[in-house]
């Protein structure tokens, strides 16, 4: 992927979005459609977030090489860069985040549009083992998402 903003000036934006359809065990589906796109010169990542704001928010990033292509992916290898997944702990006076780190998996990716101002990833299959930097347990993720970006810059008035 290759933006067409160059300047990155207050007249340069982004349109975005996207659906995630994800399962894990032992919790409700995570269905959303709400997604945020980071972007640097050498790579980007998709969040996607689920009752965001809320005791019961779960996330999940997926980062990319800004050269990604259509293909097949593990985890970590090529231009999968990788994956974290979070879910909010709630106890009685509080709460603690729960951060996990991709440790095994993979994705199947179509990827459109490189190099111009309108893009779209398309992950027809993922499936990742994360692992808990809190309590060190392992979870199972497998889902597929699909996002649309498409550069907007203000025309001169």
């Amino acid at each position: 992927m290759a933006t067409t903003l160059q300047n990155n000036t207050a007249d340069e934006y982004i349109a975005i979005d996207g659906e995630i359809k994800m399962n894990t065990t032992n919790r409700v589906p995570f269905n959303s459609t709400s997604v945020d796109f980071y972007y640097s010169p050498s790579g980007f990542s998709l969040t996607f977030y689920n009752n965001r704001n809320h005791q019961s928010e779960k996330s999940i990033r997926f980062a990319f090489k800004s050269d990604i292509k259509t293909g097949t992916y593990n985890i970590k290898e090529g231009a999968f860069v990788g994956a974290t997944y979070f879910e909010h702990l709630n106890e009685i006076n509080g709460g603690h985040p729960e951060d996990y780190e991709a440790v095994e998996g993979y994705l199947i990716i179509t990827a459109t549009g490189e190099g111009t101002p309108e893009r779209s990833y398309h992950v027809t299959d993922f499936k990742l083992t994360v692992k808990s930097t809190f309590s060190g347990k392992k979870r199972e993720l497998e889902g597929n998402f699909k996002c649309r970006i498409e550069d907007v810059v203000k025309s001169p008035t």
